[in-house]
């Protein structure tokens, strides 16, 4: 049997039977069918647990005359999050400050739950930080061929309207890059992800090139500016969305006045 923590007890005595059965439903075998649960999944849930709690707390206290302490925590993360989304993710990025909040302090407290006695940090566990960049780019797969990823770069170019399409890809990408670099850069440079392996300059050094040109064929044949009959329709697209946001303000308020 593995190390337990109290909490990971408690939900192996309740559930271990129920989640083992459906574990085998799925035609996956627990390694430990009496503990099918692991630490990481315990405290995930109860992170998840204490999250929901706060947010329906924070939520039920909210007030516009007399905010309180834990408003105001929560308005200034929300400032930071959406200042930091709407400079790096460009326009419609409130979209995102949702998700982005709920990363953020799912991340924040599974981090602090390793500093007390009788917890672990679930992050520590490589899956978990695995889940929550899997789930990022989903996030930014979906909805970026929508909104655009970095119009301030790119949307003198493409436009507004096409530099998501061409880019959203190549941005979500980048997150999965960064997650495993590390790892992938030890493999090449000394042939295993160890701190004892050799260094191969010559061999880092190629295959750096060779991925500099496979890049470069990507966007050369894959990366298209769009035509003008493309830009003509969007513009005409805008234009016709921007008018119907005006009419629905306008209705608004006249209803308000």
């Amino acid at each position: 049997m593995p190390e337990q923590l109290w909490f990971t007890e408690i939900l192996n005595h309740v559930f271990a039977g129920l989640v083992t059965r459906l574990l085998q439903a799925l035609h996956i075998d627990p390694e430990y069918p009496q503990a099918p649960i692991t630490n990481a999944v315990a405290m995930e849930l109860l992170v998840f647990l204490f999250l929901v709690t706060l947010f329906f707390l924070v939520r039920a206290r909210l007030s516009v005359d007399k905010p309180g302490a834990l408003q105001h925590v929560f308005e200034g993360a929300h400032g930071f999050v959406e200042g930091q989304s709407q400079e790096i993710i460009g326009h419609h990025s409130e979209i995102f400050t949702p998700f982005l909040m709920t990363l953020a302090f799912f991340i924040l407290i599974s981090n602090l739950c390793g500093l007390i006695p009788g917890f672990e940090s679930p992050t520590a566990d490589k899956v978990v930080p695995l889940g929550c960049a899997v789930c990022a780019f989903i996030s930014g797969s979906v909805a970026g061929t929508g909104f655009a990823m970095a119009p301030y770069l790119v949307s003198d170019y493409y436009g507004e309207n096409f530099n998501a399409i061409n880019y959203a890809t190549i941005y979500s990408w980048k997150a999965i890059g960064g997650s495993f670099a590390g790892g992938l850069a030890a493999i090449i440079m000394t042939g295993n992800i160890l701190s004892n392996g050799t260094p191969d300059w010559a061999r880092g050094f190629w295959f750096g090139a060779i991925l500099c040109v496979l890049a470069a064929l990507v966007l050369t044949f894959l990366v298209r500016q769009p035509t003008l009959e493309q830009v003509t329709k969007a513009e005409e697209g805008a234009a016709a969305a921007a008018a119907r946001r005006a009419a629905r303000r306008g209705g608004k308020e006249a209803v308000a006045k």
